[in-house]
């Protein structure tokens, strides 16, 4: 129940209070019977690392370059043709970085636009559909990112595998975590069974209490 700090309408202070509380220990009863599920044993364990063996992680390494757009402004198409003009001297071999240091507006401009090892992914969906298609060495077209126009630099890119104990940690932890829901769901169902919920007969003539 995502309540606040104040009272919902229609509860006083301190029903208010009892309801959090209330909250609060089942939350609490539920991590402690979710602690108590069994461990995953080895075989499990080496069962899901054959179930996870997912491709390995692409990464790479840039630079940028960023040439802030200001909309409404009279300067917007004056910053655009300076973006075209920039991606047009870096197709004719200067250098990415004296440019970015020169014209950038990012924090990254005094290190010529560098950035280090990351996952594409993780990227504007417009810089990682553009770096999809490049290859080391290849320098984007104009991206526009509402605020601002970004020219990319490929640097480098490669493909990383997760270590055998990486690979350990990540099936157990997926392990652990589908076990203690399964053990906390048992527990809850095995209780509801045992709750007996009589509803006593209507005496003649007179109403139920």
């Amino acid at each position: 129940m995502p309540w606040g700090d104040k009272p919902k309408e229609g509860y006083s202070l301190e029903e208010y209070r009892m309801a959090r509380e209330k909250i609060i220990v089942a939350k609490v009863m539920q991590q402690k019977i979710r602690g108590m599920a069994p461990a995953p044993t080895e075989e499990e364990i080496t069962r899901q690392m054959e179930k996870n063996n997912a491709s390995p992680e692409r990464q790479v390494k840039l630079h940028t370059l960023s040439i802030l757009k200001k909309a409404g402004d009279p300067e917007e198409a004056q910053q655009r043709r300076l973006a075209d003009e920039l991606h047009a001297k870096l197709k004719e071999g200067q250098k990415f970085e004296e440019l970015a240091k020169k014209h950038s507006a990012d924090s990254r401009a005094a290190d010529g636009g560098a950035m280090d090892w990351m996952n594409p992914d993780g990227l504007s969906p417009a810089i990682s559909g553009a770096l999809g298609k490049m290859k080391p060495g290849d320098v984007s077209g104009v991206v526009d990112l509402g605020s601002v126009w970004i020219l990319v630099k490929l640097d480098e890119e490669r493909l990383l595998s997760k270590t055998a104990e990486e690979k350990r940690k990540q099936a157990e932890a997926v392990l652990k975590q589908k076990k203690a829901a399964d053990f906390y769901d048992a527990w809850l169902n095995n209780v509801r069974e045992r709750i007996k919920v009589q509803i006593l007969p209507r005496p003649a003539g007179g109403s139920a209490k």
